[in-house]
């Protein structure tokens, strides 16, 4: 594919270990900085939120949080079974799963990289990635954010997985399909690009035979969480602290970004 970019193969190859290079750089860095760098206040409101569920509270109902059930729940069951203390040892726990997940991010967005194109662009695919100050930072950090973009690449991944082969492979396309479901559970925020995208990748993929009604397992894992919020009694206050509340800020701030634009407009500025 370099070779494409009216590069020489010699002049590709060296490009190439140069990204190698970069991403081992970030790999070894991010594994200093995940027990030398200051918290993030959003990280220790996780945590907390987690400890709450740990200690019996429910989550919406007794804490507000504006975030997905899936995150908590599953830092508050690691917690609980795994009896572990109410110190800095879980925080710093909790940090280095994120920064393995970020790990796992790069590697996927390598394997995508690879399918779409080939092993020269994957590797500089993901040493731009790694090296990007916004992921590198937040990546490595206690948020929800990070196993929602894990999931929703691996769903990528098996979607273009089960789409490459001359026979569409509606296995994959399910796993897929759950891997996004299941992305949704992390942050609501996303759930009108996912649709959006399953849409369009229906549109763009019904004249290959695939099974339309695959799309239906992107109620499974999403239906469970209801359906458990629903029974402990804070399926309203999940709908008015996430769904409701997150749009209408967006709404807002849409709102005013284009006042601000229209004012600025008129007054030369």
């Amino acid at each position: 594919m370099l070779n494409k970019l009216f590069l020489k193969p010699i002049t590709a190859k060296i490009i190439t270990w140069i990204a190698i290079l970069i991403i081992g750089y970030f790999f070894i860095w991010a594994i200093y900085l995940d027990f030398n760098r200051e918290f993030d206040h959003d990280e220790f409101q996780h945590v907390h939120i987690s400890w709450c569920m740990k200690e019996g509270m429910s989550l919406y109902r007794d804490i507000v949080d504006n975030h997905g059930p899936m995150y908590p729940f599953i830092n508050a069951t690691v917690w609980k079974i795994f009896n572990l203390p109410d110190s800095f040892f879980t925080i710093f726990l909790f940090r280095s799963i994120s920064v393995i997940f970020m790990f796992a991010i790069v590697a996927l967005t390598f394997r995508i990289a690879r399918l779409l194109y080939d092993s020269n662009i994957a590797w500089i695919s993901s040493a731009l990635l790694i090296s990007s100050y916004t992921f590198f930072r937040k990546a490595m950090e206690i948020r929800p954010d990070v196993m929602m973009t894990f999931f929703f690449l691996l769903g990528l991944y098996f979607m273009l997985k089960a789409i490459q082969k001359n026979t569409p492979d509606n296995k994959l396309l399910a796993y897929g399909i759950i891997c996004f479901s299941f992305a949704l559970t992390f942050h609501i925020k996303i759930s009108i690009p996912i649709v959006l995208f399953l849409i369009g990748f229906v549109i763009c993929t019904s004249k290959r035979k695939l099974l339309i009604k695959q799309v239906y397992w992107i109620a499974i894992p999403f239906s469970l969480i209801l359906f458990v919020l629903f029974i402990s009694g804070s399926l309203s206050e999940f709908i008015r602290l996430t769904i409701s509340s997150e749009y209408r800020f967006a709404y807002c701030v849409s709102t005013e970004r284009s006042k601000c634009s229209v004012l600025g407009i008129l007054s030369g500025k």
